[in-house]
């Protein structure tokens, strides 16, 4: 029962290769949320920079931890 009340954190590796597999099938856009994603602002710019082109990225947010300076990332 523990293990339902864990935490569950992907690394950005395997968000990385998640998205690698579903971009390779030819997937055209990929929706972040769950939680909420901009307290994992770095590894979503590098998720955004190491993707390859062509697929769309959105990202579901509060807006909690938004900063001028996360936001032009």
């Amino acid at each position: 029962m523990d293990s339902l009340n864990g935490k569950e954190t992907l690394s950005l590796s395997d968000i990385k290769n998640i998205i690698g597999k579903f971009q390779e099938k030819g997937t055209g856009q990929i929706q972040l949320t769950g939680g909420e994603p901009l307290l994992r602002v770095d590894d979503i710019t590098e998720l955004l920079e190491s993707s390859k082109p062509g697929t769309e990225f959105w990202i579901f947010t509060s807006g909690y931890t938004l900063t001028l300076e996360n936001a032009k990332n």
